[in-house]
């Protein structure tokens, strides 16, 4: 074999012909696989650092721990209940529109996800106590009722 054909092979990527992505072209295939290998690689380099911050919130005190976990269950919450069809919305559609029409999907995905938040808003305001549920009862009924007002940034953040 010459030289040349070992070295573009080497620097290929074996990219397999599963069935599932068999309509897939080879170069999308590519970038797939790419972008997974890097995902998983993000997440294990980012693994050490949620251990510390957890650790560094924990030598302050357990009352700061407690309260950091508190917003790791509302950040949970409001992903899974008020954020109707999460990430994979816009995933799956924003790549597909024209650039000009990308802004105005978001807004009006938005504005349909503040909308059906209306009612959970209705709900805790009218039943606040209702809400030690979510979030527990060392948090005043206050500050629950201030972070589902505050949803809809978390949700608008996350679109972007």
């Amino acid at each position: 074999m010459p030289a040349n054909s070992l070295k573009s092979e080497a620097s290929t990527i074996a990219v397999p012909d599963a069935p599932m992505m068999a309509g897939v072209p080879h170069r999308e295939r590519h970038r797939i696989l790419v972008g997974m290998r890097w995902t998983v690689w993000l997440s294990v380099l980012a693994a050490p650092f949620s251990y510390g911050t957890t650790m560094m919130l924990a030598r302050v005190g357990p009352e700061v721990i407690g309260t950091y976990g508190l917003l790791m269950v509302y950040v949970a919450a409001a992903s899974s209940l008020l954020y109707m069809g999460g990430d994979s919305v816009t995933i799956k559609f924003v790549p597909s529109l024209a650039i000009e029409k990308r802004f105005s999907f978001l807004i009006s995905y938005f504005l349909v996800v503040c909308a059906a938040l209306v009612p959970w808003l209705v709900v805790a305001t009218v039943w606040p106590s209702g809400l030690h549920y979510v979030f527990g009862k060392s948090v005043p009924p206050a500050l629950q009722l201030l972070m589902i007002y505050l949803a809809p940034i978390y949700i608008a953040r996350t679109m972007i």
